[in-house]
């Protein structure tokens, strides 16, 4: 899963738009939607500011275990969450 693929699906678990989301990184839907598109590379420090918007660390970001980035998001199990 590419990083912009982990991005949109962090986003619509969270029900944000892309809009929302842009503004809470202070930034242009478009340039936003670039990143979930994987058609601009994201830098380090932006990583980093959407790892914290998400409660968690850049590495689990970036490696993305989908259980425990869902148990850390949310708050909850992800299995409790699909019943």
């Amino acid at each position: 899963m590419k990083i912009g693929d982990k991005l949109q699906l962090l986003r619509k678990l969270k029900g944000l738009t892309q809009e929302e989301f842009a503004v809470l990184l202070n930034m242009e839907r478009r340039s936003y939607a670039n990143l979930e598109n994987n058609s601009t590379k994201i830098d380090v420090s932006r990583m980093t500011q959407i790892a914290k918007i998400y409660g968690i660390e850049l590495e689990e970001l970036l490696s993305f275990d989908e259980k425990s980035v869902f148990d850390k998001c949310f708050n909850k199990n992800v299995e409790d969450f699909f019943r």
